[in-house]
């Protein structure tokens, strides 16, 4: 039997189930604040089987703080495809999650989230723009001094 026949099947553009299955608990992770202080999301239009499957999937999970209430969802093609971002829904303006939450450091800085590509599950938490910070070894660091 194949893993096609066997219903495993992935296929070159669909992550496997674990990565799925990660980036629903970030999903969550990221929807927190925003139902908390009573914003939406928005995504491409091209996401919205996902986004609404997750919503779906976060008003019956017994995890999720806020009961059967989840963050108002909306589409546009102004949201660069392969993200979610916050948005005010009274405005309709596309917010980044520092200003969600007010937060100018650690996990405030980030944007949006990824969503799940072929090329495997993004870090939700990289800044846009920015380099890795490089870490050193204390080897190399004496060397430099």
């Amino acid at each position: 039997m194949t893993d096609f026949e066997a219903g495993n099947y992935t296929g070159p553009v669909k992550p496997p189930k674990e990565e799925m299955e990660k980036w629903y608990h970030r999903f969550k992770d990221f929807c927190n604040p925003i139902q908390q202080r009573g914003f939406g999301i928005v995504a491409h239009p091209d996401e919205k089987g996902l986004i609404k499957d997750s919503l779906e999937r976060m008003q019956e999970d017994e995890t999720w703080p806020h009961g059967r209430e989840v963050p108002p969802a909306f589409f546009t093609p102004r949201v660069q495809a392969g993200q979610l971002m916050p948005c005010d829904h009274d405005t309709m303006k596309v917010l980044t999650m520092s200003a969600v939450t007010g937060a100018q450091k650690g996990f405030g800085r980030f944007a949006g989230l990824y969503l799940p590509g072929s090329a495997g599950l993004h870090n939700p938490w990289s800044l846009r723009g920015q380099p890795k910070p490089q870490i050193e070894t204390d080897e190399q660091q004496y060397k430099k001094n």
